[in-house]
């Protein structure tokens, strides 16, 4: 089925008939096979309805993983297709390539399972395609062959990609998008979701942050000309094909990192707030489809608070403001300090508001962590008095704003 929507569902019963030595991995459950001659005859039923059907065919060697807490994994792979790239390319495959990719999945479906809850499909097939994109259908994933090849980089974009694909047996599949517009909850979620698995799996805030910021630069780059993310696939132009991609997938991570980071309990880094209300949003609407409302009103809940101002800057808004900040520290006597902040706002409409982070840390090494509200064109605050002299000011700390930050002298 195909509508002009292309967001009608049906169950689907499918039989393969492929040529013997090539297998298949498809979407629904495996429920025969037979042999005819040099014809494989394999039989697949996903009883649940669905948006769209996939397989992969191809000269592939399969390898079988079972592991605890995670749905079985077969991963299809060429083997033959790295050969002639190792004799076009002079590169080399990932040695014990079926054992990095089936862990990788296997980590990630176990990370999104803790965070989030369990996926809603038995069974994963993993499948290598020719093409330079990934894409991800019920129980079935494509992987750009060059995931398989060594990372030349080490900069955590092998572990975004292979987990964007599995998040969305959550984001997109497990809870599937309402309408178009509502489209970020699945490539923005998973976008984010591949974002917060490459953090823990590598360790590493830095590389976490940093792809933030790259996102960050396209985003800015594009301001003034990029519609909103509300739009969905009408974001993309025929001069700018790429929004799409910015405008859905990477501000929609980015409008996910905000409200991780909004919901961040300064005083000790605990994240359960915003932790436990990504995991009632998918618990709530799982096996449905969800809107943006509906996403909100979760968020709205761990906030304690209305967040439509949030929603309507981010989502249904194209602002990326630029912040020009200052800061001053004098001594207040009794061996305290004050500090006070200052900060000017353009690129925004003047109703255009945020809570930015800002970390403080004395000479001794102990810090402050607190919020400052941004709204309008100019932004000052008074820091509680400070009970040692200052090393430094972060604004925007953990990269907490969208935004492109600048500063001046006092």
């Amino acid at each position: 089925p195909q509508p002009l929507d292309g967001m009608a569902k049906a169950a689907f019963d499918i039989t393969y008939h492929t040529p013997l030595g090539h297998p298949i991995g498809s979407v629904g459950i495996r429920t025969d096979s037979s042999t005819t001659g040099r014809l494989v005859n394999t039989h697949w039923v996903h009883e649940v309805p669905m948006r769209n059907a996939g397989f992969n065919i191809g000269r592939f060697q399969a390898y079988d993983l079972t592991s605890p807490g995670v749905p079985p994994v077969t991963l299809l792979w060429s083997e033959a297709g790295h050969r002639a790239i190792s004799r076009n390319f002079n590169v080399a495959p990932i040695p014990h390539v079926r054992e990095v990719i089936t862990d990788e999945v296997a980590s990630s479906v176990r990370f999104f399972t803790n965070v989030y809850g369990p996926p809603i499909e038995p069974k994963l097939w993993a499948t290598e395609i020719p093409d330079p994109h990934g894409e991800a259908f019920p129980g079935l994933i494509h992987y750009y062959f060059g995931t398989f090849l060594p990372d030349q980089t080490h900069d955590g974009w092998n572990q975004l990609f292979r987990s964007h694909e599995v998040a969305h047996q959550w984001w997109g599949i497990g809870v599937d998008y309402a309408s178009y517009r509502d489209r970020w909850l699945s490539e923005g979620l998973a976008d984010f979701s591949g974002l917060w698995y490459m953090q823990t799996r590598l360790g590493s805030q830095d590389k976490y942050l940093a792809m933030l910021r790259e996102w960050r630069g396209n985003l800015v780059a594009a301001r003034g000309q990029i519609g909103a993310t509300s739009l969905g696939h009408r974001i993309a132009t025929g001069r700018a094909p790429r929004y799409y991609e910015y405008g859905v997938y990477q501000k929609g991570a980015w409008t996910a990192h905000m409200l991780r980071i909004l919901l961040l309990q300064m005083s000790n880094m605990n994240e359960d707030r915003f932790t436990n209300a990504m995991r009632e949003f998918y618990t709530t609407y799982r096996g449905r489809s969800a809107s943006t409302e509906d996403f909100r009103h979760v968020m709205e809940k761990a906030a304690g608070a209305d967040l439509g101002w949030f929603f309507d800057e981010w989502i249904d808004g194209t602002s990326i403001p630029t912040y020009t900040w200052a800061w001053h520290a004098e001594d207040a006597g009794g061996g305290q300090t004050r500090v006070k902040l200052r900060v000017k706002q353009t690129d925004a409409p003047n109703s255009f508001q945020m809570y930015v982070p800002v970390t403080v840390e004395l000479v001794d090494g102990r810090m402050l962590r607190t919020r400052m509200h941004v709204a309008g064109p100019l932004s000052e605050m008074d820091l509680p008095l400070l009970p040692a002299a200052v090393k430094s000011v972060k604004f925007n700390d953990l990269e907490g704003v969208l935004a492109d930050v600048k500063t001046e002298g006092w």
